[in-house]
């Protein structure tokens, strides 16, 4: 219950809380708008599988535990896997060049859908 946040967190943490409960409503409905893909819903390390056979470059990654995946934005499940995967001063040192390397592999993916 909200009014008792204030009991057990830091001011500024139930401060945190109340505005994501207010807010909630709007972040569900703005993953939702289009475009939408399938996201898993839940990627994390603990759902990736990797297998090498030749180095980083033979590598391959599946995902699995698909019971949470639905329809929204692909970033989704990126911004779900850097907030979990990582702690918050590695996130911060990195997340800018993952976050570039995401909109890279979007970018290559899109022409290769063009010239098809």
């Amino acid at each position: 219950q909200p009014q008792l946040l204030g009991d057990v967190l830091p001011d500024a943490a139930a401060a945190m809380c109340t505005s994501m409960c207010t807010c909630y409503a709007l972040l569900v409905r703005q993953l939702a708008r289009p475009p939408v893909t399938l996201v898993h819903g839940d990627f994390r390390l603990e759902n990736l599988r990797f297998s090498s056979t030749t180095g980083c470059e033979g590598l391959s990654v599946a995902a699995f535990d698909w019971q949470f995946c639905c329809k929204a934005r692909g970033a989704y499940d990126l911004a779900y896997f850097l907030g979990l995967a990582l702690d918050p001063r590695t996130r911060r040192e990195r997340e800018q060049a993952y976050r570039q390397a995401y909109e890279q592999v979007l970018r290559e993916v899109a022409v290769k859908q063009a010239e098809e």
